[in-house]
This record gives C-alpha cells, sequence and structure tokens, in this order.
C-alpha cells in the first residue's frame, strides 16, 4: 500500500524530529510518509531559518558618499554660530571665480556647533538651538546661489544632538528642522570620497587629533592609499604622507577662534587654531589661510 504524501500539517512535526536527531529514514518510518517529502521539507527549513538569521543579523549603517570630479570647493568646521563670514566670503569668492559651473562645495563635518546638547560642561550660556538653526538655514541658503550642491558628512558636533537623543534622532532629522533641499545632500558618515583625473582624495573628519599640523591626515592617507583632506584639528597644513606617494590637507576651518569659549577663557600650551579651506582645482590641491594666502591674487 502506498504511503500518504506528506502534508503541510507534518512540517512543524517533521522540522521538530529533525532538531531532536532523527535521520530522514526515521522520521519517514514514525510518520509513515515517503523519506523524499521528509527530505524535502527539512531541506525548505534549511533555507527558511537562513534567511531568517539574515535578516535578524542584518544591521543597517547606509553607504558613504562617493563623488566624481575634478573642481569642489572643501571646507570644515564652520561651527555655526562660531563661524568667521569674512573667511565665508573669501570662500564664496575664490569659488565664483576660479570654480566651473556647476560648483560644488563640501562641507567636511561640524557645520553645526550643537553646544546645547554637549556631553561636557558649558563654559558660558550655550546659544539656543532655534538660534543656531535659523542661522545655519540663512547660511545654507546664502551658499546655494554660489553652489549648484552641497555635500554635508557628519562631524562630531553635528552628532551631539543624535547622542543626546540616543538615536532616536538622525542627521535627515537634524538637517531636516534646518533646511529640505533635493540640493542639500547630507550622509550619516563622517567620510567621502571623490574620484578625480588626478587621483582619488578621502575628505574625513577624522576622531583623531594631533597637535602637529598636518600629521593626521598624513598617517591617514598612507594608511588608506589616497589623499586625504581633514577637518576636526582646526589646523591648516599641506604637505605629503610619511611615504611620499599622497597628499595630505589639513583644511583649517571656517570658525572663528574669538568666538570659542574654551580657547579664550584659558590659557592653553595647545597649537593656535588656523582657519582656513581647501579647494581642489583640476584635480589638485589648493589650501587658503591667513598669511598662507594672498587674497587679492585669487580675487578675495
Amino acid at each position: 500500500m502506498p504511503k500518504r504524501a506528506a502534508n503541510e500539517r507534518d512540517r512543524q512535526q517533521i522540522e521538530d524530529l529533525a532538531t531532536n536527531g532523527l535521520a530522514p529514514a526515521q522520521i519517514a518510518r514514525a510518520l509513515d510518509i515517503p523519506v523524499m517529502d521528509v527530505n524535502r521539507m527539512i531541506g525548505e527549513a534549511s533555507q527558511r531559518r537562513q534567511k531568517s538569521i539574515d535578516e535578524l543579523l542584518r544591521v543597517d549603517i547606509g553607504q558613504p558618499l562617493t563623488l566624481t570630479g575634478d573642481n569642489w570647493m572643501i571646507t570644515s568646521d564652520w561651527h555655526i554660530p562660531e563661524t568667521d563670514w569674512r573667511i565665508v566670503e573669501r570662500m564664496i569668492a575664490i569659488a565664483t571665480r576660479h570654480l566651473r559651473q556647476p560648483r560644488q562645495l563640501i562641507i567636511a563635518g561640524d557645520l553645526l556647533s550643537e553646544s546645547r546638547f554637549s556631553a561636557f560642561a558649558n563654559l558660558i550660556p550655550p546659544t539656543p538651538w532655534a538660534q543656531e538653526r535659523d542661522a545655519a538655514k540663512e547660511i545654507l541658503r546664502t551658499l546655494l546661489d554660489t553652489f549648484s550642491d552641497i555635500w554635508v558628512i557628519m562631524g562630531n558636533h553635528d552628532r551631539r544632538m543624535i547622542r543626546w537623543s540616543d538615536a532616536n534622532l538622525d542627521e535627515k532629522d537634524i538637517f531636516g528642522m534646518i533646511l529640505q533641499n533635493p540640493r542639500v545632500h547630507v550622509n550619516k558618515y563622517a567620510y567621502l570620497t571623490i574620484e578625480t583625473s588626478a587621483g582619488k582624495w578621502r575628505v574625513t573628519h577624522p576622531a583623531a587629533y594631533r597637535q602637529a599640523r598636518g600629521v593626521t591626515p598624513a598617517l591617514l592617507a598612507d594608511k588608506l592609499e589616497m589623499n586625504v583632506a581633514a577637518g576636526h584639528e582646526h589646523h591648516s597644513a599641506l604637505t605629503f604622507s610619511p611615504s611620499g606617494r599622497h597628499v595630505a590637507m589639513s583644511m583649517g576651518g571656517l570658525y572663528d577662534p574669538a568666538k570659542i569659549a574654551y580657547m579664550q577663557l584659558t590659557d592653553s600650551l595647545k597649537p593656535a587654531m588656523t582657519p582656513g579651506f581647501g579647494m581642489l582645482l583640476d584635480g589638485f590641491p589648493h589650501l587658503f589661510a591667513d598669511g598662507l594666502t594672498n587674497w587679492q591674487a585669487w580675487g578675495a
């Protein structure tokens, strides 16, 4: 007498028996069903488990930006509202005169200060978030008069509100409160990569800090095997990596040191801050800073 075919009511029992170590032939005899049906259902159960495991182990942290082109204005560390508008105007003037359309601006972290959400105790009353938000909105609107697109990566200050909210807010929430515009591109990573005809560049807001100017991007350049333009340290420097194979640039920042309380209220042996910004022109780097740049020659 032929055995009955396995049905859906058998499926869970087959899986339980297989989990308890019974071989397919033993399960087939116990349930009086064909061993071929047992093997099929065990295989299907294994596929479902693998799919479930893959889904349960999935962690989505997105993807960093990869951009292509030879001409970019690269800035960092605006620390709104502690921004030096004088140097911002010089950056805009140089971009207007020397970058071909469509002009592209990168903000390599710390557009915002977010002192209200700092884990550190403030030395002076922090700027209200509403003031910082509104200042950032007007600044981005002004920049869009010159630049076709603005590419923003996250710095440690930009992430203060994310940490304060225990990641219930993300970069889209924060910048969505400031300005929603399809020409402003915000990414949760603290770095992006640019493919130029003269070589690859990592633009980054690294966690590392070195007192010696230019050392952090230089070491990163050899580690990453590409040119590096870095913010965060508030240094301005242009140098080669230790291997001599890559260019390293510290971009200084567009902050105003006179507005930064911890620098003004206490003497320190830390290096003096040197605001500045960078530009890739035809794929080659240029660094702009007071004492380094003939502003008039660049039309600024």
